[in-house]
């Protein structure tokens, strides 16, 4: 079941907010016409050359059923930035139904490059006060550099089968 599939962006796109924890911080948030993997536009981040520029785009989906599987997948192009790997952050919150935070966050980390763009993806069980998927989709603590968000999917996947495992220790002294 898929719950978000947004490839086309323009003007201020639906749903979606920015902020940024210090407001001298805070990239330039923005919708790119320039940049873009699907329809038109991508959301975009640019540091502006500020030190420790952080900030994400956010969008709050509902339909969230607890104890679910759900997988999050995003294309991103990534253009100056001197630590890729700590600078993009990709992440699926969970949020009760009054909007506070119901269990840990989970980040992704693993990518697949195609051509400019890189496909990042996040698989996990809503906790139990789960209501709504948190999309958070950040360039952190960087200068310079920026980023372009394209083509981003939150979808109900069936659980992972299990994976059963021998564990053994030994103490030695």
């Amino acid at each position: 079941t898929r719950l978000l599939h947004e490839s086309s962006f323009e003007g201020s796109p639906s749903g979606w907010e920015t902020w940024s924890a210090r407001s001298e911080l805070s990239p330039r948030l923005y919708v790119d016409n320039t940049h873009s993997r699907g329809g038109p536009g991508a959301l975009a981040i640019a540091a502006n050359k500020l030190p420790g520029a952080s900030g994400p785009w956010e969008k709050k989906v509902s339909g969230i059923k607890p104890g679910s599987w759900y997988r999050l997948t995003a294309w991103y192009r990534a253009e100056g930035l001197q630590d890729e790997a700590n600078a993009v952050l990709f992440r699926l919150g969970w949020a009760n139904g009054k909007g506070r935070s119901a269990g840990r966050p989970e980040y992704a980390w693993q990518t697949e490059t195609e051509g400019p763009w890189r496909r990042i993806s996040v698989s996990a069980p809503a906790p139990e006060q789960a209501e709504q998927a948190v999309v958070q989709l950040w360039l952190h603590n960087t200068s310079p550099g920026s980023i372009w968000w394209d083509d981003i999917q939150l979808e109900q996947i069936p659980p992972p089968t299990p994976r059963n495992v021998k564990v053994a220790t030994v103490r030695y002294r």
